[in-house]
């Protein structure tokens, strides 16, 4: 079984914390290949970023999702524009980018310059769709069983599609 780097299990942690709002270190070590110990240590690194809040043998999201990803694409539209554009001015040149099911990143994908040779990964079908107006940037998409209320994929399919990539950049939806 391939173990998973710590910032490729954080990142599926998140997402499943996204698709699910509660996750246990019990139901994800064996899945993540490695201890609980480990995922325990992976939860309490995230809740001191201020990405989810511990609980007994597990965590919760801070907030849960309120809505679909279009419906969340037309709430707080200014902050979306806002932080859009802040992380665009991180994108160069011929850059691998992760983009996971996020209306920000929604909005992210309709700025992404076409003419960087930039290759752009996502486990999102609304974020592919929107990329694929996009003609210069090279586009893929993760498999896996769609969650509606994410707007992606967040199960083991779409983890096992991320872990074969290595990103210049990623961008989480919290």
């Amino acid at each position: 079984m391939d173990k998973y780097s710590p910032e490729e299990r954080r990142l599926l942690i998140l997402d499943l914390l996204a698709a699910h709002h509660k996750v246990m270190a019990a139901e994800l070590a064996e899945p993540l290949g490695t201890t609980e110990a480990t995922i325990r240590r992976d939860l309490r690194y995230l809740a001191g970023e201020g990405r989810c809040k511990r609980i007994h043998g597990g965590a919760i999201s801070l907030s849960p999702q309120t809505g679909t990803l279009t419906e969340r694409s037309t709430q707080h539209v200014a902050q979306k524009q806002a932080l859009a554009m802040a992380a665009l001015s991180l994108v160069k040149p011929n850059q691998l980018i992760f983009l996971d099911a996020s209306s920000t990143h929604l909005l992210l994908a309709s700025l992404m310059p076409e003419h960087h040779g930039l290759t752009v990964v996502t486990n999102s079908p609304a974020i592919a769709c929107r990329l694929l107006e996009r003609p210069g940037i090279r586009t893929i998409l993760i498999g896996g069983e769609q969650d509606p209320l994410v707007g992606g994929a967040v199960d083991i399919t779409a983890a096992e599609g991320i872990k074969k990539f290595r990103f210049d950049l990623g961008f989480l939806g919290v």
